[in-house]
């Protein structure tokens, strides 16, 4: 896990929470605290961001210290390409989160995709899972195979075919670059 600094701090949209960059392992992640108590760390789903799970964070907020996040790559999370899975980028993110925010163990919780970070995170770190809850969890096979799709291989052949500028100019990166602009180059120097 790495270590972590509090760059910066804004208001996030719902009214009791801060939202906030720490960096993990030299990239900034998004974050967002609420509440107080034994801590719960929830995962988006699909490519969503962490206004996905606000809603339901304020509610269990109300008993619980909830922690959302943004994974690298999406939201205002910074874009990291490197090892062979996302999954384990996320888990050592997660991890260097809970260990600098002292919310372990924890209930991770995630939908989707962040269905397989919570799992995947109880399996390579145990001792920060104080129990998992996942929902609308996906993967294998054909959903797999669609998913790599949709998430990967449509943006590399855009890339080959009209470039990194392009790929730039897609909804998902263009507004993912807005959120955090230092993304733009990155992607374009691939």
């Amino acid at each position: 896990a790495g270590a972590l600094a509090v760059s910066t701090r804004v208001r996030a949209q719902s009214s009791n929470s801060v939202g906030r960059f720490v960096t993990v392992n030299g990239n900034r992640i998004w974050i967002e605290e609420r509440g107080q108590g034994i801590p719960i760390l929830m995962t988006a789903g699909g490519q969503n961001r962490v206004e996905t799970l606000r809603p339901l964070a304020e509610k269990l907020a109300a008993k619980y210290r909830v922690i959302t996040w943004d994974r690298a790559n999406m939201g205002r999370s910074d874009l990291v390409l490197k090892g062979s899975r996302d999954v384990d980028i996320w888990t050592d993110q997660q991890a260097g989160i809970m260990d600098q925010l002292k919310a372990r163990p924890a209930y991770l919780v995630g939908a989707s995709s962040g269905s397989r970070v919570a799992y995947t995170m109880a399996l390579r770190y145990p001792d920060y899972a104080r129990g998992v809850f996942t929902y609308l969890t996906t993967g294998g096979g054909t959903i797999g195979e669609s998913l790599a799709k949709q998430y990967y291989f449509d943006y590399a052949d855009l890339a080959e075919k009209s470039g990194m500028e392009a790929v730039a100019k897609t909804p998902f990166w263009a507004e993912r670059i807005s959120l955090n602009p230092d993304k733009k180059q990155k992607r374009l120097s691939m």
